[in-house]
């Protein structure tokens, strides 16, 4: 068992303004659910829960809307609670298919995550494909700013959470070469 010197942040001391959006619209029990069903946050307790939980931001989409967007800084973990995305490659790489073509290289249902990538990459590396909502959708964003606070404060909740992350991006690299 990993021990840590650093104390979990009182999850109180942790909302910003944008969670109590999230809390008037979500019974905190739901949100809590939606967290911990998430392959990334399996494992983690109630407390640790509800630190990413005081984090989050409820964000909805229109159909075409993009929840991330190609060329641009991701900033969040997204998780899919309603709807579904698709990743699309867009037509500046797609020059033998013709004008204004797109390819479909995924796609997120309800407890799916995307913009794991934002968390993990030190170096800033731009979307290289857009995540657009295919209908009307919603997700839970969590920052990089508290998945950090979070994931740090704690070294056991730091540790659970990428394995976890590593994990998932293993079996999509793994699928992408099956």
């Amino acid at each position: 068992m990993i021990q840590s010197s650093h104390a979990l942040p009182d999850p109180e001391d942790m909302m910003p303004t944008a969670l109590k959006s999230v809390e008037e619209s979500v019974v905190g029990s739901e949100l809590l659910d939606w967290l911990a069903e998430s392959p990334i946050f399996e494992g983690l307790g109630q407390t640790a829960l509800r630190a990413f939980a005081h984090g989050c931001e409820l964000r909805s989409f229109d159909a075409l809307d993009e929840a991330i967007v190609e060329g641009e800084l991701p900033a969040a973990l997204n998780i899919v609670i309603s709807g579904r995305f698709i990743v699309l490659l867009p037509s500046e790489r797609l020059t033998r298919l013709g004008d204004n073509a797109m390819l479909s290289l995924d796609s997120y249902i309800v407890g799916d995550s995307f913009g794991e990538a934002a968390l993990i990459e030190d170096n800033e590396l731009p979307a290289s494909a857009s995540v657009v909502a295919t209908e009307a959708a919603q997700v839970l964003s969590i920052s990089r700013d508290t998945f950090e606070r979070v994931t740090t404060a704690d070294g056991r909740i730091g540790s659970v959470v990428y394995r976890n992350l590593f994990g998932l991006q293993t079996r999509r690299l793994s699928s992408l070469c099956a």
